[in-house]
């Protein structure tokens, strides 16, 4: 999950540069607005899929207990 996280937050924020047409590529995406948004909703996705993967998960104890 820590591996697609950053993945999409790459892309994110190539799609972002793109659209304010920092970055050459595309024409399609060159100054274009709506990329700038589209990236950077997709870069925060990545961010919060990297932070799920590295937030500690709690252990569930497994053991029926034998108490009484």
């Amino acid at each position: 999950m820590i591996l697609l996280g950053l993945v999409l937050l790459l892309l994110g924020v190539v799609f972002a540069l793109q659209g304010e047409g920092m970055v050459g590529g595309s024409s399609l995406m060159d100054n274009n607005p709506n990329f700038v948004y589209i990236g950077s909703f997709v870069a925060l996705v990545g961010i919060v899929l990297a932070a799920l993967g590295i937030w500690p998960r709690p252990v569930m104890n497994t053991q029926a207990s034998t108490s009484p």
